[in-house]
């Protein structure tokens, strides 16, 4: 569910992102979390917002998180 409008949102179950969240799940298969830190532990909001920065630092074409599901 979208925080800013409550509605939610459907996402296309492709066959890439079954294989994406499956090797995802195959790395951190001792949790239900997806994306996880090195200790094993779920992202905190400051610590993805700091790997996030350090992602787009080198890049010259910078774009938000949020951009993302519009690719």
């Amino acid at each position: 569910i979208q925080r800013k409008t409550n509605v939610a949102i459907v996402i296309g179950w492709t066959e890439w992102l079954q294989d994406t969240l499956a090797r995802c799940k195959e790395i951190s298969k001792h949790t239900n979390y997806v994306l996880i830190n090195t200790h094993g532990q779920p992202w905190s909001t400051d610590g993805f917002k700091t790997a996030w920065q350090r992602f787009m630092r080198p890049r010259t074409d910078r774009f938000q998180f949020r951009d993302i599901r519009k690719k």
